[in-house]
């Protein structure tokens, strides 16, 4: 080809390489979704494309366009064979240990590696202390020598709830390693020439030791060193990052590895106004911005932002002559190709529609203001234009985020990561403990901004709950932010963007209230109970116990900081999803807590109107302590006994059981009786075979369609008399998957089946739910998250 061609391939590139970044994209798209908006969105494309009657443009985007179908099936056939190499079931292996990968908290570890050349998962209980200690000093590769059960990640077990295979698959992990015995580690020597990566990998890990050795008596530092500098969670940072979570920053701040670039800025102005040339300054920032890079283990979210600012400087430098949306998109087409299912994350999404909208938003013309001023309204309305995103992927979103994301932005690029930089350093050339004084203030001022962070994720009513919204809704509302946006450009269209502004909140907000479609669910949480009402329209919430974790007494080294409630991932995701900020009632059919434990966290998360359980309740300490805190809370209460109805709206739930006040036990149980269209359920709590006698004995007529099964399937439970009077066509059994207590016991099941011709489980189905629609006369068929396994 002659240098013509090339020289007006790339006059014709320059300006249009957002062409070809989503001629990558909708291919990608419609490759790891197939569906009919998948398709229609790649069909538009390739309309638009054809449009532009640059034939350079169109050749080059068809070529590479095929190119990159031939990569992605060629990656997937690499996928596909790797697990083959690792069938699931018991196993002893050897495993390869990637040290910056392992994580301990507590009594149990876990890490990334490889077993037979592919990625696992592996996790493991340690034994004692001195095994604990062992781990902790790991800095190197390993070689592990194991015994353990090879299985697949855990699907999605609630609707909408977190996707634990697909996490995983996008970091090229697709089997969980469950180590139970471990009979001899050894270290696996690394030479930087034939293994860079891993080498690199080792030098982070010792790093790591390094910053907890010098700086070991100031945990907030290490933390923050750790995690800034090194892209390393440990014990300490978990809770902060829990914090800046729920306040929504940590995605638009963290994860899009903006505080790199705030530093990497930092420096260039200073070295700048020292006198520093140009091209001295722009190989240093190269320089800084590859060992960044480096040190934070090719974290894509760092990495992305690297290679863009690195472009950035490179195209400024010897004038290629391409914008910054040039910049963006060639950055998008390299993270396309070296970690494709990244930008189907949160934080794939985040990272990229962020630096979009800043470099669109920068176009703009600005009004004669303050360069702070500027800044905050910048950021502003990039937090604006991301509430359709999180809303897709978190259904909330925070009040204070347009606020902090610009605060604690300052606040990290002019403090604490070069006072963290600096520190790290000259941990190198100076003994720390001649700093003690300074190291001190240093630390409570980082544990200032700790609390600071963790009194505004505490306050109440600061997030938006949305609820779920579809692919569909997510386009439609990116297609008004455009045209919101564009409409910045003309002061004459003041109303229109105040229109485009209003139409983008009352649909979000206002789509839960048109939803004609009820819910009943029953919630998969483990090892307990959980059941949610939602009624047509969103005309009322409620709940049937919360779940809850039964606890275990243990040493203190065995303590776990990460350690998250069952609600945390469970409940709380889905309530969510389902738009829900305030529950009408919470019923608690008695105080054992796997089915109370998280009342008192979910009051924390979502208001609670009404608290209904049976009568002597409280007379079980534990139940009592958090009912008291309730009351504080102002929330009213009710206890309830056998003959009385409990209004849900439109819906009545009469109770059967307990008669007597009792003491929060298991025969204590609260028993309901609930109609919904033709469909009866009786909710048993953990009734036994006590209490089920009483319960036919007082109602001999009671006939029902579908039995939540008592005690979670326990042969203490489900009596033949009873389960014959009810006559049930389906049964119900909540349990957690692989629970200790082996619930449901088999001649339970056995049991049921003699009298129910179908039975579900939760621990095989996930959640299971009914739907009606406000003017149907029935209820849908049970419908599950996932297939049975």
């Amino acid at each position: 080809m002659s240098p013509h061609f090339f020289r007006k391939f790339s006059q014709t590139l320059a300006g249009n390489s957002i062409f070809l970044a989503f001629t990558l994209l909708t291919l990608l798209l419609f490759q790891h979704e197939p569906s009919v908006l998948s398709a229609s969105i790649l069909g538009y494309f390739c309309v638009r494309l054809y449009t532009t009657r640059l034939q350079v443009l169109r050749v080059t985007c068809l070529i590479v366009g095929c190119f990159f179908i031939i990569f992605i099936q060629v990656w997937c056939y690499q996928v596909r064979l790797e697990e083959k190499n690792l069938p699931v079931g018991k196993i002893e292996t050897i495993c390869e240990v990637l040290p910056d990968t392992i994580q301990i908290d507590g009594d149990y570890v876990q890490w990334i590696g490889k077993v037979k050349q592919a990625k696992v998962q592996a996790h493991y209980v340690l034994k004692n202390q001195k095994e604990k200690n062992y781990w902790q000093k790991i800095a190197t590769k390993q070689k592990i020598f194991l015994q353990g059960t090879v299985s697949f990640p855990d699907e999605k077990r609630n609707l909408h709830g977190f996707d634990y295979r697909s996490y995983l698959k996008t970091k090229g992990v697709y089997r969980i390693l469950e180590v139970e015995m471990i009979t001899a580690m050894d270290r696996q020597k690394v030479a930087f020439f034939t293994n860079p990566f891993d080498k690199i990998r080792e030098f982070r890990k010792q790093m790591a030791c390094h910053i907890e050795s010098a700086f070991q008596a100031y945990p907030s530092i290490i933390m923050y060193q750790k995690q800034l500098i090194l892209g390393m969670m440990d014990e300490n940072s978990y809770v902060q990052a829990t914090n800046l979570r729920k306040l929504g920053i940590s995605y638009l701040f963290f994860v899009s590895g903006m505080h790199v670039l705030f530093f990497v800025a930092t420096i260039r102005y200073l070295f700048l106004r020292i006198g520093l040339t140009l091209e001295l300054t722009f190989w240093i920032e190269i320089l800084v911005l590859t060992i960044c890079f480096l040190l934070t283990g090719l974290a894509v979210g760092v990495g992305k932002s690297c290679f863009q600012r690195t472009l950035q400087q490179i195209n400024r430098r010897f004038r290629w002559g391409f914008s910054a949306l040039d910049i963006w998109s060639l950055t998008l087409i390299v993270c396309l190709i070296v970690k494709p299912l990244f930008i189907f994350q949160l934080s794939g999404v985040v990272t990229f529609s962020v630096s979009f909208f800043r470099i669109y938003l920068s176009k703009m013309k600005k009004k004669k203001t303050t360069r702070l001023f500027r800044k905050w309204q910048l950021n502003s309305q990039i937090s604006f234009c991301m509430i359709p995103f999180l809303a897709f992927f978190t259904y909330e979103y925070s009040f204070f985020s347009i606020f902090l994301v610009f605060v604690f932005g300052q606040i990290v690029r002019l403090s604490v990561f070069p006072i963290s930089i600096g520190l790290f350093l000259s941990s190198f050339s100076i003994n720390v403990a001649f700093l003690k004084g300074i190291l001190i203030k240093i630390d409570k001022m980082f544990q200032g901004i700790e609390k600071a962070v963790e009194a505004l994720s505490t306050l109440p009513n600061q997030h938006l709950v949305i609820g779920q919204i579809t692919p569909v809704q997510l386009l439609l509302f990116l297609i008004l932010i455009l045209f919101y946006l564009s409409a910045h450009k003309k002061e004459s269209w003041r109303w229109k963007r105040i229109g485009y502004l209003f139409t983008v909140f009352v649909g979000l907000l206002g789509g839960k209230y048109l939803n004609p479609n009820g819910k009943i669910a029953f919630i998969d949480v483990g090892q307990g109970d959980a059941l949610f009402i939602q009624l047509p329209f969103f005309q009322g919430n409620y709940l049937v116990d919360t779940g809850g974790k039964l606890p275990f007494i243990r040493e203190k080294w065995q303590d776990r900081k990460k350690q998250r409630s069952n609600a945390s991932y469970t409940l709380f995701p889905f309530l969510k999803s389902m738009g829900v900020s305030t529950l009408d009632k919470v019923l608690i059919t008695h105080a054992d807590l796997d089915h109370m434990g998280d009342l008192e966290e979910m009051s924390s998360q979502v208001k609670i109107k009404e608290l209904v359980y049976p009568k002597g309740t409280t007379n079980k300490k534990s139940f009592d302590v958090v009912t008291k805190k309730l009351i504080k809370g102002k929330v009213r209460q009710k206890e309830v006994l056998a003959g009385e109805r409990i209004e849900l709206r439109n819906l009545l739930l009469y109770v059967l059981h307990p008669k007597a006040s009792g003491n929060g036990e298991n025969n204590d149980s609260l028993v309901s009786y609930l109609k919904i269209k033709k469909t009866a359920f009786l909710l048993v709590g953990d009734l036994e075979e006590p209490g089920e006698q009483e319960l036919i004995k007082n109602y001999p007529k009671l006939q029902i369609d579908c039995l939540k099964v008592g005690h979670h399937g326990s042969r203490t439970s489900s009596s033949e008399a009873f389960l014959k009077q009810l006559g049930a066509k389906t049964a119900i059994i909540s349990c957690g998957k692989n629970n200790r207590f082996g619930h449901p016991h088999k001649e339970i099941v056995s049991r049921i089946q003699k009298y129910t011709p179908t039975i579900y489980r939760t621990d095989v189905s996930g959640m299971l739910y009914y739907e009606w629609n406000f003017w149907g006369q029935e209820l849908s068929p049970v419908k599950s998250v996932k297939k049975d396994e």
